[in-house]
């Protein structure tokens, strides 16, 4: 059974094995893999069978170009639900999306680096290539002009790995006053004084949208593409991903702040984002792990319990 699992994740054996026999152990919960092929196989065949198709006479192919048949339809219907009219303009669909997810009833405040310390942390480190490309020869001049969060954004666009690393390393210095609680904010990134910056980015990365988990912010970066098929279905998912990602490192930072090397901790993550929040069968688990599998828990009582939604404020700390 293991073999299905491991061809489906492209994971090298013995240790997927190993470690599969590791949590069983550890949990005493055996034959979760069992359960979990069957979980798979029975959702792949029920969703086949809202498509119209027969799962015991139907290709690949043929399932797929179902599936593609069917992302048309909900770009389409979602496209008309954020207000838009034409499913694959870009311009006119960026602001309604961004509207549309923050009209959403879900939690948005988070605890980040506040924006005066992010400003004096850039003075120590001008960004010159960022500077260039916007017609600035003073950091001051540039901060008290452009929108910070924007700027801040920019970075990682214009000034490379090397100084990126660097910049990283003078978190190492913060401390939790440095931090305080705002609304995550969404923006749209200024077109024409962007497009050129991004462009890169976009076509690694397939998507147009990210995020600074240090300073609460999402970023929709602007592209040369007028139109683009399934945008509003590729950007409105996304939006909700990266909301959840602030405030998983949020939660993280808060649960970290007592720490001594605070500092370093934020710089570690930042840098590396390690997986090694915590262990199970000898294994490191990443606090993402942690946070979706507290996600799950609705009715069992549980003195750690949290939920993704639930501000880093209102968890049960343990000294």
């Amino acid at each position: 059974m293991a073999k299905f699992l491991r061809d489906l994740l492209d994971a090298e054996e013995p240790l997927f094995s190993l470690a599969i026999r590791q949590l069983e152990k550890a949990s005493g919960q055996h034959g979760t893999d069992t359960k979990l092929i069957g979980e798979i196989i029975q959702k792949t065949h029920s969703s086949m069978s809202e498509l119209g198709l027969d799962h015991t006479d139907t290709t690949g192919r043929e399932y797929y170009a179902a599936l593609m048949n069917r992302i048309h339809e909900d770009n389409e219907r979602v496209t008309g639900l954020v207000g838009g009219t034409d499913s694959a303009a870009v311009r006119e669909l960026i602001p309604l999306i961004i509207k549309a997810a923050e009209s959403v009833d879900t939690p948005m405040d988070c605890w980040v680096l506040k924006r005066s310390v992010g400003k004096e942390l850039l003075k120590k480190m001008p960004p010159q290539k960022l500077m260039q490309h916007l017609g600035y020869k003073s950091i001051d001049s540039m901060l008290k002009h452009e929108d910070f969060d924007e700027l801040y954004t920019a970075l990682r666009f214009s000034e490379g790995p090397e100084w990126l690393n660097a910049y990283n390393e003078l978190f190492k210095e913060i401390t939790p006053s440095d931090f305080e609680k705002r609304r995550i904010r969404i923006i749209a990134m200024d077109h024409d004084k962007y497009v050129g910056l991004t462009e890169h980015f976009v076509q690694k990365k397939r998507h147009n949208v990210t995020h600074t988990k240090e300073m609460g912010t999402i970023v929709v970066v602007p592209m040369h593409q007028e139109r683009m098929r399934g945008i509003t279905l590729k950007t409105l998912p996304l939006l909700f991903h990266y909301i959840n990602e602030i405030r998983l490192y949020s939660a993280f930072f808060k649960f970290k702040q007592v720490n001594k090397n605070f500092g370093e901790i934020v710089v570690e993550t930042l840098l590396a984002d390690p997986g090694n929040a915590s262990q199970m069968a000898g294994q490191y688990v990443h606090w993402r792990v942690i946070q979706r599998y507290f996600g799950k828990i609705d009715d069992e009582p549980h003195p750690e319990a949290f939920q993704p939604h639930v501000h880093p404020e209102d968890l049960h700390w343990r000294r």
